[in-house]
């Protein structure tokens, strides 16, 4: 399946000494606002080319109570929410402040996010704890990582992953995505999750030109090195954090 191409307009900038000046945003435009806004408020230019989209997917949830809902992201928690009234459950877990936000905006108490926004940080959180027997129900995307649930499984947890939603990559005309990337000097591509990194590279590369790549964390960051790329990401797997790192990088260079 796939998306049609979206064309976003250019606009005219400043010459800057800035070695990463001129910004690439490939995540949708519903989810861009911070990103774009914490760039500019440090005086880089934002150009938001997504390489992804978003379906919902319906499912059927087998069980009807639960120990622990587990949200991965804020997308899986927006997909899922319209379920969560036919369910019972006892606390949630979050990976990360956003995904926390979101939630905590419906009105429910998020009890644990792990220091480390991953998968994997959860792992560490539910290392020591009994959970022989417990319901763990995990909502997330159609293609995911099974870290989380292959560890919990190990612990004979009793694991549910229904699929909520579809990440999709969206197809531009041949040549549109190096043209827009050369038209608009772009000098950093960012990011925020290995289906947009795999959208991009299978409609071209990663030109000379562009100086540094920018990702949002380490399973990003794994996908781009399994296919010969260079990047970088923070210490904590934010957009927030992605903007100081670009800014970092600026200050080193001058």
């Amino acid at each position: 399946m796939q998306a049609e191409g979206k064309f976003w307009p250019t606009y005219t900038m400043k010459n800057s000494e800035k070695l990463l000046n001129r910004i690439l945003i490939t995540r949708q435009p519903e989810q861009s606002a911070e990103f774009v806004n914490l760039l500019s408020s440090r005086g880089l230019y934002p150009f938001i080319l997504p390489m992804i989209e978003t379906v919902p997917v319906e499912c059927e949830i087998k069980n009807k109570a639960f120990d622990y809902l587990i949200f991965t992201s804020s997308n899986a928690f927006n997909y899922f929410k319209k379920y969560i009234n036919s369910i019972k459950f006892g606390k949630i877990a979050a990976v990360g402040k956003k995904t926390a936000e979101a939630i905590e905006r419906e009105g429910f108490d998020v009890n644990l996010i792990p220091e480390d926004y991953s998968g994997k940080g959860l792992v560490k959180k539910f290392m020591n704890r009994e959970i022989n027997g417990m319901k763990f129900l995990i909502p997330g995307p159609k293609k995911t990582s099974n870290t989380l649930k292959n560890f919990l499984v190990s612990k004979k947890a009793i694991v549910e992953s229904p699929v909520v939603y579809e990440t999709i990559g969206i197809r531009y005309p041949r040549g549109f995505i190096s043209g827009f990337i050369q038209e608009n000097l772009i000098d950093c591509i960012t990011f925020a999750s290995p289906s947009a990194a795999r959208s991009f590279l299978s409609q071209t590369k990663i030109p000379d030109t562009v100086k540094e790549t920018v990702v949002i964390g380490r399973t990003t960051f794994s996908y781009l090195q399994e296919n010969g790329i260079n990047a970088v990401y923070p210490n904590k797997y934010t957009v927030n954090d992605m903007v100081e790192l670009i800014c970092k990088i600026n200050d080193e260079k001058e």
